[in-house]
């Protein structure tokens, strides 16, 4: 039995025996043995962490005849995602494409990078978790990646790339004027209200 991360393990038995059979259960990960007899031959649950364990059951007749059957449980550790952004607020200009680096925590040809770049016009894979990807958008971009190491998936990590539309300062005012007349200054351009101008 091969499991991820943790396994709780309920176990069945199936075999030849009677009420007065007497049995014994090793978990095999220092846990007391669990006992009865024929009467009550159920084996509680049972968690596991990361490891291997032979887990043993043995069947005892009155005679004092005894047979054990074993089972291997391996419990693969399970990855952990993360990864950096080399800049994670980024100006777009509206025209120009913007794009930024990902590395993940593990670089290594023996994990498998899932990588998620929402709404992207490009990305190139550097090498084992590494990449790059590319925006011809503005907005709040959920990058996220999971690993998978031998057969064992990570949870999905998400970090966010801030793409910031740079916006256009136009205004327009009256050609003539008076000395000491205020006139109306109007500002068309893109800023939000929350902006600041100078």
């Amino acid at each position: 039995m091969i499991a991820c991360g943790s396994l709780t393990a309920d176990f069945t038995v199936s075999g030849a025996y009677n009420a007065s059979t007497n049995w014994s259960f090793n978990f095999g990960d220092g846990s007391p043995v669990a006992t009865g007899n024929g009467t009550n031959l159920v084996i509680p649950s049972h968690t596991y962490g990361p490891g291997t364990y032979l887990t043993r059951l043995t069947l005892t007749q009155p005679s004092g005849c005894s047979h054990t059957y074993s089972r291997q449980i391996v419990v693969k550790p399970k990855p952990i995602a993360s990864f950096t952004i080399s800049d994670d607020s980024l100006c777009f200009d509206g025209t120009n494409p913007v794009s930024s680096n990902f590395t993940a925590n593990s670089t290594s040809s023996l994990l498998f990078y899932d990588w998620v770049f929402p709404n992207n016009s490009g990305v190139l894979i550097n090498g084992f978790g590494l990449a790059n990807a590319t925006w011809n958008v503005s907005g709040n971009i959920p990058i996220s990646l999971q690993i998978t190491e031998n057969g064992c998936a990570s949870d999905t990590i998400t970090d966010t790339l801030y793409i910031i539309a740079i916006p256009t300062a136009n205004f327009s005012l009256p050609d003539t004027g008076c000395t000491g007349v205020d006139v109306n200054v109007v500002y068309s351009g893109s800023a939000a209200a929350t902006d600041a101008y100078a």
